[in-house]
């Protein structure tokens, strides 16, 4: 049993509040209640909100338009703590050393065709 985070977005003009990281605090709080994974695909620009909540990489992808080449993102997983663990608190250095360490891996690229008009 696995939840999957489909999309989680706040509009522009609200982000950089603290919204994000409020919404992802209690989706992770009920996965630990109901010991249930999540995944999800992270933006570049989500990562790092997603490691600060107890997310972890598993793989990094691109997708190819035809010629061009989307921003890469990341495969994304938080396993539930156990019930007798302390909380976890991800620094802002750890999350910023883990995304320097991940962005060394080799995406894996989806080709996606695109129709000529």
């Amino acid at each position: 049993n696995r939840w999957y985070c489909r999309s989680m977005v706040v509009s522009q003009e609200w982000q950089r509040r603290g919204i994000g990281r409020v919404l992802m605090n209690k989706l992770v709080a009920l996965a630990d209640e109901q010991n249930v994974p999540i995944q999800l695909e992270a933006s570049p620009e989500g990562e790092w909100l997603y490691r600060s909540v107890g997310f972890e990489l598993l793989d990094r992808f691109m997708i190819a338009f035809g010629e061009a080449e989307k921003n890469q993102g990341g495969v994304m997983i938080y396993n539930p703590k156990n019930k007798d663990e302390a909380p976890r608190a991800e620094s802002a250095a750890t999350a910023d050393e883990a995304l320097k360490k991940d962005s060394e891996i080799e995406p894996n690229i989806l080709e996606v065709p695109v129709a000529s008009q």
